[in-house]
């Protein structure tokens, strides 16, 4: 079964993956596939606590059991919208004359 990552910028065909995992990070928790040793996890969705994650995992869970799938859970985490606040023009904050 097909599905849109949290993003909604990647269609992922879950017959491919062997599981699901929630992995914490220090800014985020992540939501990854597992493709066993084929190839390395891919991040499917990024949230900004682990019980967001938890719960958008179960809320895949249960799409992919019913059969129908089309996204998974926005997640309020804002660090990716966050990134162009640290430029100013085309030169990076912080980076002063001589």
């Amino acid at each position: 079964m097909f599905f849109l990552n949290e993003m909604g910028c990647e269609l992922i065909n879950s017959s491919y993956v062997e599981r699901f995992c929630v992995v914490k990070k220090p800014d985020a928790s992540l939501i990854v596939a597992s493709y066993g040793d084929v190839r390395p996890p891919v991040t499917i969705g990024r949230y900004a606590d682990k019980s967001e994650a938890m719960e958008a995992l179960a809320n895949l869970s249960q799409s992919l059991n019913d059969g129908y799938a089309p996204r998974m859970k926005s997640s309020s985490y804002g660090g990716i919208e966050n990134e162009a606040e640290n430029y100013h023009g085309k030169k990076a904050k912080g980076h002063g004359g001589s």
